[in-house]
């Protein structure tokens, strides 16, 4: 900037103490520039062309180097900045005229001063010095001290004087956390004046007078009453009455020499225990002992044994060995009213009984066994080999096992029923199923697990090869079963095996005619055979002059099935009186399905 021009806002010499200042004189346009000797952020000013700029709005700096404009400078400009350093006694050491302050002085360090005149407070951790020089001190005026070293004579007003060898109070009260020193000159104590606090035993003599105090202290002649004894011990001779006392709180133990009585002779009064009583030798409680809830009494060297009441139950806990509740006669148990809950009788039974009523036994021992009165319910019951479990006036049906194998056995001519309210199973004890019989359905019988005869709604239905021995007596047993109509075929008609393996059509003929093969008008042949089953139907037939069978079907369908003739012909015409007897094996011979079929013809009278 030219020499001798003027400053719009405050001129640099204006300021506080400048540390350091750099003027720029930009070629071109030029945003940021950097200041060399450095400043610390918030003591820099910033003037473009004489005027001074504005932080934030006309610049930044905060980085201690930097000066950034946010209006860029040009060629012909001139910026100035000058830094400053914070205010403190280093920097107007040397400072001519007055130092005056607005609102705060803080001074760290320590101040010296040829004098110093302040109007308000000073406030300092410490003065040195004697004091010599502070005048201006009214008797009103307070100095707080933690420490006063007296060398001298110090005189407080007109009452107290204090020098070398101690304070002289000549009137007034001294209040002191402490007094040390023997004591020897404090005078003219009277009890009136200790308010409080605990006198050591060691520091009280002899009390070998009569001491008369209020009802906060000693009171009576020749007794004396106290309120409350605080200390580590205390030795009393003779009779210690309480009178009106509400309680006697010991921290340690009271040991009495002779016997311990509450309230008056033959009367009793209330022993009232928060922790442990403990009692050697023989106790003996004339009037009862009363312990309130969760306070236990206990047996035992180690408390082993514990009765008590939690607010709730009762309870007798026994925490080692057996517990034995002993008698010479019988044990009741039962409640307050005399309702019995067990009996146990003395050389005899033991009895339970329900609703605490005497007349509604339930269990009873006796010398044979047991007596159980009503429905006895158990997750298991047990006997051993030959021993049984029976029911019925005359032991009728037993069940045992005699060390082989399990029975039920019925001892009269009665029927063994075994009966259930949903469906009956048999089974091993691996779960594999033996007999199984559905309520309202069918019954099934298996062989290792598998299924070898159901019976069903028409029949049964038999799994496998059914083998008739020889001699057996075959008196109701249905070896086939099959079925009659009256209807006169004519084309093509369903053979349902439901209705018989074995079907016979009373009514002459109308017609060829050729059977379709399946279970059910809704099951199919195939659905029930596996490849390599096996089924043969036999078609009897009311013969007629001209009409024969001339094809086969399975399940509605003509594919995949080969159809073989013994003899190698296909019958032509019917035998023409008598019946047709046709006979159809069929082997399902691939999953597709496929079948080979034998068909055999002939003719009967």
């Amino acid at each position: 900037m030219a020499e001798g021009q003027g400053y719009i806002g405050r001129s640099p010499g204006d300021s506080a103490v400048i540390i350091a200042s750099q003027t720029f004189e930009p070629t071109g346009i030029q945003t940021n520039f950097t200041f060399a000797s450095g400043y610390d952020p918030g003591y820099i000013d910033v003037y473009l062309n004489g005027a001074r700029l504005i932080y934030a709005n006309d610049y930044t700096a905060t980085d201690g180097s930097t000066v950034a404009l946010v209006d860029s400078a040009s060629n012909g400009d001139v910026l100035e900045c000058v830094a400053y350093k914070a205010f403190n006694a280093a920097t107007i050491d040397n400072a001519p005229g007055n130092l005056t302050v607005g609102n705060k002085l803080t001074v760290s360090g320590v101040t010296t001063a040829t004098s110093a005149y302040y109007t308000g407070i000073v406030t300092a951790t410490s003065f040195s010095g004697d004091g010599s020089s502070l005048t201006g001190l009214a008797n009103t005026d307070v100095i707080n001290t933690e420490n006063i070293n007296v060398i001298g004579v110090a005189t407080v007003g007109s009452a107290v004087t204090i020098n070398s060898t101690g304070i002289d109070a000549v009137s007034g009260v001294i209040t002191a956390a402490n007094f040390v020193g023997g004591g020897a000159n404090i005078t003219a104590l009277s009890g009136t004046n200790i308010a409080s606090g605990t006198v050591a035993a060691a520091r009280v003599a002899t009390l070998n007078q009569n001491t008369t105090g209020t009802s906060a202290g000693l009171t009576g002649t020749p007794n004396i009453t106290i309120n409350n004894i605080t200390g580590v011990a205390a030795t009393f001779t003779g009779v210690l009455t309480y009178e009106d006392v509400t309680n006697v709180d010991s921290v340690g133990i009271v040991t009495a020499r002779g016997g311990l009585e509450v309230g008056a002779a033959g009367v009793g009064g209330t022993v009232s225990a928060l922790g442990h009583v403990e009692f050697v030798g023989v106790t003996t409680i004339g009037l009862g002992l009363t312990l309130t809830d969760n306070i236990q009494a206990r047996f035992g060297d180690a408390g082993d044994l514990k009765i008590y009441h939690n607010g709730s139950h009762s309870y007798v806990d026994n925490a080692t060995g057996s517990l034995f509740v002993k008698t010479d006669n019988q044990i009741y148990f039962q409640d307050t009213g005399g309702n019995r809950y067990a009996d146990f009788v003395d050389g005899g039974a033991v009895k339970l009984y329900y609703s605490n009523a005497a007349e509604n036994k339930k269990f009873e021992t006796t010398e044979t066994g047991t007596i159980t009165t009503g429905i006895s319910t158990a997750d298991g019951f047990s006997v051993g080999d030959n021993e049984y479990i029976t029911a019925g006036v005359g032991s009728d049906l037993s069940i045992y096992h005699n060390g082989t194998h399990n029975y039920i056995q019925g001892s009269t001519a009665s029927d063994l029923i075994i009966s259930n309210n949903g469906n009956f199973i048999v089974q091993t004890d691996e779960g594999e199923t033996c007999l199984r019989g559905i309520k309202n359905a069918y019954v099934d019988l298996y062989y290792n697990g598998s299924k070898k005869f159901e019976t069903t709604n028409s029949g049964t239905i038999t799994t496998g090869i059914s083998t008739v021995t020889v001699g057996t007596d075959l008196d109701g047993y249905k070896v086939e079963e099959g079925s009659t109509a009256a209807t006169s075929l004519n084309g093509e008609f369903d053979y349902e095996l439901e209705n018989g393996h074995v079907q016979r059509y009373s009514s002459a003929t109308g017609g060829n005619y050729f059977p379709d093969f399946r279970v059910s008008s809704s099951q199919s042949l195939s659905s029930v055979m596996d490849v390599g089953d096996v089924v043969t139907c036999t078609l009897i037939v009311a013969s007629s002059s001209h009409y024969c069978t001339t094809g086969i079907k399975i399940d509605n369908s003509t594919s995949n099935i080969d159809l073989d003739w013994v003899g190698g012909t296909a019958p032509a015409a019917a035998n023409g009186s008598g019946f047709d007897v046709y006979s159809f094996t069929i082997m399902k011979t691939a999953a597709t399905p496929a079948y080979h079929i034998i068909g055999n013809a002939s003719g009967v009278a």
